[in-house]
């Protein structure tokens, strides 16, 4: 997925199997640009908070973690704008199914806070 460096509001996303890994890919760009093109994220911190629905209640954070096998978010090459969001099978396993809202915000290294993505995100098992 690739998005601007705009606020984007999404529902139903890739559904998070209860008890296997997940990651989504994203990009931050530029989008006053043409063509667009991807902000360099060094020095930057990006989260994103799973919360029970309708609450600031935080159920799981992804905070940046260092490698593709760890939960958190994850930016291999930080000067291509691109992160992932990424769950392992040990803490999907602890979240129950059901409906919950996530945010995606960026810190920048001048310390200005950017809500980059919301939306809900559903957990179901399978199988």
């Amino acid at each position: 997925m690739s998005c601007a460096g705009d606020f984007f509001s999404i529902s139903g996303g890739s559904a998070v199997w209860v008890g296997y890994d997940w990651a989504l890919e994203f990009q931050y760009v530029d989008e006053s640009t043409d063509p667009e093109t991807p902000i360099d994220l060094t020095g930057y911190t990006i989260t994103m908070h799973i919360q029970e629905r309708g609450t600031d209640v935080d159920v799981l954070t992804l905070s940046p973690v260092g490698n593709s096998q760890t939960t958190g978010v994850y930016t291999p090459d930080p000067t291509n704008g691109t992160f992932f969001t990424q769950i392992r099978l040990a803490d999907t396993t602890a979240l129950d199914e059901g409906t919950r809202d996530y945010v995606i915000k960026i810190l920048d290294p001048s310390g200005n806070l950017t809500p980059f993505l919301s939306g809900d995100q559903v957990f179901e098992k399978v199988g």
